[in-house]
């Protein structure tokens, strides 16, 4: 749960300035003498109503928010709940060791998430907390 909660302190304090993190995964939380860090605010953009980004969507696929896969044309929106999909994959990571849909090929995967699709299979010593802010 200590983990969950620095994230999510980290992506409310980037949310306060209207930041949205747009590639966070795993790899972007490093530790800094025992506290997780959100890092890599390449892919971040200032939040504005109604915007449209005309790149292609960074970050690792089974992070991305489904939203993304919806537009057409190259143009993904993105908000402050695409930062908190992400948040709740990473919490898929921590609770199981490893990504949603591990089996699944690129193509596929995209499909499953535009669906929004979940893993039903939690490890049984996953918390009721990672479980609620999974789903």
């Amino acid at each position: 749960i200590k983990f969950a909660l620095e994230i999510a302190n980290g992506l409310e304090h980037l949310h306060k300035f209207e930041i949205i993190h747009c590639d966070l995964h795993p790899k972007n939380i490093l530790v800094d003498n025992g506290v997780l860090k959100i890092t890599d605010l390449g892919c971040s953009k200032i939040f504005r109503e109604n915007s449209l980004s005309n790149s292609n969507p960074c970050g690792i696929i089974e992070f991305i928010d489904p939203q993304c896969f919806i537009s057409s044309r190259k143009k993904f929106k993105r908000n402050y709940k695409s930062d908190i999909y992400s948040f709740s994959m990473i919490m898929w990571f921590i609770s199981t060791g490893r990504k949603p849909f591990k089996d699944s090929n690129k193509f596929t995967l995209a499909q499953k998430i535009l669906e929004g699709l979940r893993e039903k299979d939690l490890p049984q010593k996953t918390p009721h907390e990672y479980i609620n802010i999974y789903q």
